[in-house]
């Protein structure tokens, strides 16, 4: 009995060690600029290099919002999209935050604070 306790105790310390001890996952901002404002025009889009911080991506957005003097631009941060290089579909992402009020509940790039 006692070393089936003992099993037990060893085997949970394992389980914990690798839970604990395993690698993160790196979060990837992307920041995505539509310099015509057409969200569904991906062959205008540009995109950022990848972030490991919104913070990062935000400033990348922001310097593209602030280079024009067009009204209509519109850009966006995503975070972990599984189709990164599809700048149409961005249903795939954990979050996206936007430069323009989508929605009455959009987050926008101002007001976001990272987790």
């Amino acid at each position: 009995m006692k070393n089936k306790i003992i099993f037990i105790i060893i085997i949970g310390l394992i389980i914990f060690g690798f839970s604990y001890f395993a690698p993160k996952k790196q979060n990837q901002w992307r920041g995505i600029y539509y310099p015509n404002g057409d969200i569904l025009d991906s062959s205008a889009a540009i995109s950022s290099p990848i972030y490991s911080t919104f913070k990062e991506c935000k400033v990348w957005t922001k310097t593209q919002l602030d280079s024009t003097n067009n009204v209509d631009t519109k850009a966006v941060c995503t975070l972990n999209c599984k189709n990164p290089n599809d700048f149409t579909i961005l249903e795939d992402c954990e979050e996206i935050i936007r430069s323009w009020p989508m929605f009455p509940t959009t987050i926008l790039l101002d007001n976001y604070q990272e987790k």
